[in-house]
Formats: structure tokens, C-alpha cells, sequence
């Protein structure tokens, strides 16, 4: 199956099958609760610590999957993983936590409204209220719903909708208050191949979502960053960073900032380039201004082997973290940062050109100075 074909084939086919999951144990004590990360100022990260390899976790967990969503809720902390397609191209609705502390992983079965089984949301913590936020995604159909999930309950709660419906989007959010969403299929069989190029921003304490202006820096002629769909997105000091993406026929390179203030894009000549545009996992590493990026591939079918960051600020640049292994040779995976124990939790996603991964990879970044 093509590099961006997956999306539009599973949603031409209408798949709304639901997996016959296996129930497990609900939580039967409440999570300790950690402490939140506390950023020392003015702080320095070193590029890795004295173990730059990935290292797989022997654990069992959830079946195999792609196109499936993770974040790091660090009031419990616990990785959370929701939804993606499983082997049988069969669509998974199912929660699971994973521990980096006891390498373990538990599914979380709730009862109650819950979203249904969807693939290629989007998934952050908001930190702030404790919670893990679900957006979008398709179950045959692209969805405008959101989701916020509280692990205390556990439960599920619906939040107001605000965008259009639509599937691959790209979401960020500052850790506080805001949430934005960058572009998605809107997927329709009347025209299959549209590409969404708008900007959206939630006001997590109103829950009031508006329409970002959309303007090119000057001087003009500018390039503003294209419809896009499965890019990167982060937040960093007051301006969003777009990281290429693709469209229905092809991948969308570059690296954009948007400026929050003055609601302008700026075509950014990043220094160096990401080894692939598009299907990485990735996670923000919000107390060193990385958007750090994970396996992916670039429209040829091959597996990246990287983990690399964008170091966001002044002098943007790709840098190319040490350990290439196995574990980020994949595509369509998710990934979570734990900021206080410092380790990216990656898990499932494809090989090749379609084979089904359900391993879970550890790898440790450097610590804060």
C-alpha cells in the first residue's frame, strides 16, 4: 500500500468494523500521583545521556497497530495509547497505559459515552486539567469530535466541537490553555483527495474554538505553508512550527513558523532536514524547545532509523540523535515523552509496506542542567 494511500483507502472502503477486544481488569486503585515537571531556568539539554539506543520493553501489551494516537499524562504518569487498525484492518476503539517506571501496560476499559473506534486522530496531554485530549480521526467517516479522557475515573468526557470534520490533522499545544489544529483529509467520496490548509486554536478554559488569520510574513512574495496532511506540529515561545506533511499525490517538505502575535506564517530555511516528511511518530519536548521525530518514511516506502529533533527558536536546525535501531525503523507508530523520567515510549506502527508492529521502545534523552 502507498505512502499516503493508506488514509484514503481505508476510508474509501468505509471501514466501521469494531474490534471484538478482549476485556481486562479495570483499574482497581487509584494511580499515584507525580509531581509536574518543573523547568529550571535557564536550562541546558544535553543531546542524549549515556544510553543513545533505543531498548525494548519485554512486557506484553496491546495487539499490534498503526494509525493509532499516544501522549503522556504526567499527573499519573502513564503513556496512554487510543484506537489506530489492527492486522485484520479491523478498527480499534481500546485504551492502554504503559508505565515507564514499571515497564508494565494495562488496559483501561471504560463504560459510558466514549468515542468510537476511530484511526488517524490526534492525540496531547493538557496538562493543566490532567487529562489526555482526542481529536478528530475517522471510523469510515471523518469526525469534528473531541474527546478529553481522565484517567482518576476513568472516564470519558465530550467536548465542544469546533473544526470541520476531517482526519490526519496536526495538533500542539502550549501546556496550559491553548490547543491548536493545522489541516487533515476531510475526506469525502464527492472529492477524496481534498487537503485541509486551515488553522484552528482551542481555548481550553472557555472551550471556544475560533479560525486563525492566515497571513505570510512580509516581505512578499512569501510561501505559506501548503494544505497538508500528518505533519508535525509543536509550540514554543508565542509561534507554532509546522514540519512537512503530505498531500493526497505527494509529501509537503519544509518548516514553518507561525507567530502567534502578529498571526503570520514564516517559511523557515531550517538548517539540515528530517530523513523523512511525513508518517514519523512524534512528541514535543517542551523543556528544551524540541519537536522530536521518530521512523517515518518519504513516499519510497523506506523505513527511517533516526530519532531527530527540530530544535525550535532563534537558529532553527534538524539535529540527528545517536541509536539508530530496529525500533525507530517503522512508520505510522506513536510515541510519548515522559518529561520527568526523560524517555520517548514508542510503540506499534508498520514496517515495510504493511507489516503490523506491537513492540513497545524506550529510548532515554539527555537530562536538564
Amino acid at each position: 500500500m502507498g505512502f499516503w494511500s493508506v488514509g484514503r483507502s481505508l476510508a474509501g472502503a468505509a471501514l466501521v468494523a469494531v474490534a471484538a477486544l478482549t476485556p481486562a481488569a479495570p483499574l482497581d486503585a487509584p494511580m499515584a500521583v507525580r509531581p509536574a515537571l518543573t523547568r529550571p531556568t535557564p536550562a541546558r539539554c544535553e543531546a542524549v545521556s549515556d544510553e543513545p539506543a533505543w531498548r525494548q520493553v519485554a512486557a506484553s501489551g496491546p495487539p499490534a497497530r498503526a494509525l493509532h494516537v499516544a501522549a503522556f499524562d504526567r499527573r499519573h504518569g502513564l503513556a496512554v495509547v487510543f484506537g489506530g487498525v489492527r492486522a485484520d484492518y479491523g478498527v480499534l476503539g481500546d485504551v492502554w497505559t504503559f508505565s515507564p517506571l514499571t515497564e508494565t501496560w494495562q488496559e483501561i476499559v471504560l463504560a459510558g459515552d466514549q468515542p468510537s473506534p476511530r484511526w488517524a486522530s490526534a492525540a496531547v496531554e493538557d496538562a493543566k486539567r490532567g487529562r489526555i485530549l482526542v481529536l478528530f480521526g475517522s471510523d469510515g467517516r471523518p469526525s469534528d469530535e473531541v474527546w478529553a479522557l481522565d484517567l482518576g475515573g476513568p472516564t470519558w468526557e465530550r467536548l465542544v466541537s469546533g473544526p470541520p470534520a476531517r482526519f490526519d490533522a496536526a495538533v500542539a499545544t502550549d501546556g496550559a490553555n491553548r490547543l491548536w489544529v493545522y489541516g487533515g483529509f476531510p475526506w469525502s467520496p464527492a472529492n477524496p483527495d481534498a487537503v485541509l490548509g486551515d488553522l484552528w486554536e482551542l481555548d481550553l478554559v472557555s472551550s471556544t474554538w475560533r479560525q486563525r488569520h492566515v497571513a505570510a510574513a512580509p516581505p512578499l512574495p512569501a510561501r505559506l505553508p501548503p494544505a497538508t496532511t500528518n505533519a508535525s506540529l509543536a509550540f514554543h515561545d508565542e509561534a507554532i512550527y509546522l514540519v512537512g506533511g503530505h498531500t493526497a499525490a505527494a509529501a509537503t517538505p519544509g518548516t514553518w513558523r507561525y507567530d502567534l502575535g502578529t498571526e503570520t506564517w514564516h517559511d523557515l530555511p531550517a538548517a539540515g532536514a528530517p530523513a523523512a516528511w511525513a508518517h514519523q511518530a512524534r512528541a514535543a519536548d517542551e523543556a528544551c524547545g524540541q519537536l522530536l521525530l521518530a521512523g517515518g518514511d518519504n513516499a519510497d516506502e523506506r523505513d527511517v532509523p533516526y530519532v531527530e529533533a527540530l530544535q525550535m527558536g532563534p537558529g532553527e536546525r534538524y539535529v540527528r540523535l545517536p541509536g539508530e535501531q530496529p525500533a525507530a525503523s517503522r512508520h505510522h507508530s506513536a510515541m510519548a515523552l515522559d518529561p520527568v523520567s526523560r524517555q520517548l515510549v514508542l510503540f506499534g506502527g508498520w514496517r515495510g509496506s504493511g507489516v503490523f508492529l506491537g513492540d513497545t521502545w524506550l529510548y532515554r534523552l539527555g537530562q536538564i542542567r
